[in-house]
């Protein structure tokens, strides 16, 4: 019983640790340039992380460096979707896959009435406001899908515990009689 009381405190302490170290990645691309951003599981900014910038045949395309709110963006390249990668300083690893950029359909953003800016200009625009409304809603739904592993975790753990018990409780009676 000792042993297994332990085992479970020692699990509890690792997994605690591994949580907080979870590095999560997000990228978006507004005015031809990729943004990303990388946070820690509990919210803390990934410092001085090295990022790699990947093509869809997993040539390197470039490395940054993400400044103290964890932040880096770079020219958004031609064509192509991209994997990024961010290393945190001590070891920690998120991936991102980001489609195309810049495939968006132009063809949906064209008006029936003529524009006092130009077609280019305004499809910018749109997209520059969409960009501003819809990142923040998308961050969201990343820390929300984090949470759905700590549940996951925690019912991991309450099933490991409900297993000692059982064990415990048989190796008792097996005592007993």
């Amino acid at each position: 019983m000792i042993r297994a009381l332990f085992f479970l405190m020692v699990l509890l302490g690792g997994a605690s640790e591994a949580i907080a170290h979870r590095v999560s990645l997000f990228a978006w691309e507004a005015e031809g340039r990729i943004f990303t951003e990388g946070r820690f599981f509990g919210g803390g900014r990934v410092q001085g992380g090295e990022l790699l910038v990947y093509d869809d045949s997993g040539a390197k395309l470039l490395q940054g460096q993400t400044n103290e709110q964890g932040e880096f963006s770079f020219e958004a390249p031609a064509a192509g979707a991209l994997r990024l990668v961010l290393n945190t300083p001590d070891g920690h690893r998120g991936e991102f896959r980001l489609d195309a950029p810049g495939s968006g359909n132009p063809a949906a953003l064209s008006t029936a009435a003529p524009s006092p800016l130009g077609d280019s200009e305004l499809r910018r625009e749109i997209e520059a406001a969409l960009d501003r409304r819809l990142n923040p809603v998308l961050m969201q739904i990343e820390q929300e899908r984090q949470r759905v592993h700590v549940q996951q975790l925690v019912a991991g753990l309450g099933y490991i515990a409900g297993l000692i018990g059982i064990a415990s409780y048989v190796a008792s009676r097996r005592r007993k009689g």
